[in-house]
């Protein structure tokens, strides 16, 4: 969710409106077709049998981890946060991402979630997906809508279980800054009555695609805005907790939040999953998840053989999705 100048925005956004959007060819050089198909019906069974087997995360700078690689002094993805969450056998948790989403036009937006339906996951993790299908500088506040039903068609691809936040109200973080700069500009912002009509289309959406699980963005960024208590799995934080859980711009989470964020996310995914859904398999000591990624955080430098956290996962990102490198 980064800032760019309103008017190169515009420009951007205005072009991507003109570009026809791609779509996937078969590559003729891919190998014996028969045989890659039969691997990958067995990993699709697998992957519907097992919601948790092939988990992926897509969306904009929430979803690619922006500044937690600034926060700890090496490279981490929000990717590597819920992989991390996950016991026993899964794949790793791939990343189709961008912190750079607000820049990337129509058709490479939707060529990014081509890449991910061509990795046939069994969980897909869109918590801000479409956040810059809602906000970004646009000439007509009557643009927005018709962009967010592009979001919601880009949705619509995935099959599997996907995981998708309501717009938040960002009134507050306007202005307030990262490390490279201003987070979010007014002209970026839609009109209240703008949020909620937006939030009102996705709500009737989501109620007609059972495949779609909703998290409450919208309550949980209120709630951290206002400083108020915090509870998820066992984990609680008091009231004034949001410097712990927000980064300094207010529009992304540490990674303590990240971590926090990860467990009211699988806490929606088990509610709406039921028995497919195996709680066990998660690690819900947000703290320790966090500690195990943070190099510098006591709990790891003290223990024995702390140079490699114990639980560090070595993700890979898919061409094309940009890493949350912060550069």
């Amino acid at each position: 969710m980064l800032h760019v100048s309103p008017l190169v925005f515009s420009a951007l956004l205005c072009l991507s409106l003109a570009t026809p959007c791609a779509r996937a060819t078969p590559d003729p050089s891919a190998g014996d077709p028969t045989a890659a198909a039969s691997d990958a019906g067995h990993a699709d069974a697998d992957a519907r049998a097992d919601p948790l087997r092939r988990v992926a995360v897509t969306g904009a700078s929430v979803m690619a981890g922006f500044g937690l690689s600034h926060e700890i002094g090496r490279p981490l993805l929000y990717s590597d946060v819920v992989d991390a969450m996950l016991t026993g056998e899964h794949d790793p948790v791939m990343s189709f991402a961008s912190d750079r989403l607000f820049l990337l036009s129509l058709a490479s937006r939707e060529a990014l979630v081509t890449r991910l339906v061509e990795h046939r996951p069994s969980l897909v993790l869109a918590v801000d997906f479409l956040f810059w299908y809602g906000y970004g500088a646009v000439h007509d506040e009557r643009s927005r809508p018709l962009l967010l039903e592009e979001g919601l068609r880009q949705l619509e691809r995935l099959q599997c279980p996907v995981v998708v936040g309501d717009l938040p109200d960002m009134t507050l973080a306007v202005g307030r800054a990262t490390y490279l700069g201003t987070a979010l500009a007014p002209i970026q912002m839609p009109r209240a009555e703008t949020l909620a009509a937006m939030n009102t289309r996705f709500a009737e959406w989501s109620a007609s695609h059972p495949n779609v699980i909703v998290l409450p963005l919208a309550d949980f960024v209120r709630r951290m805005f206002a400083n108020e208590p915090f509870a998820v799995h066992g984990n609680a934080w008091p009231e004034g907790a949001r410097d712990r859980i927000l980064q300094g711009d207010w529009l992304h989470p540490t990674l303590l939040g990240s971590a926090a964020l990860t467990a009211l996310v699988f806490e929606r995914v088990s509610a709406a999953l039921g028995k497919r859904f195996d709680p066990a398999r998660i690690d819900w000591d947000v703290p320790a998840v966090a500690a195990r990624l943070d190099p510098y955080a006591p709990e790891v430098a003290t223990s024995p053989g702390a140079d490699v956290p114990a639980g560090t996962p070595a993700t890979a990102t898919p061409n094309g999705a940009a890493p949350a490198d912060d550069g």
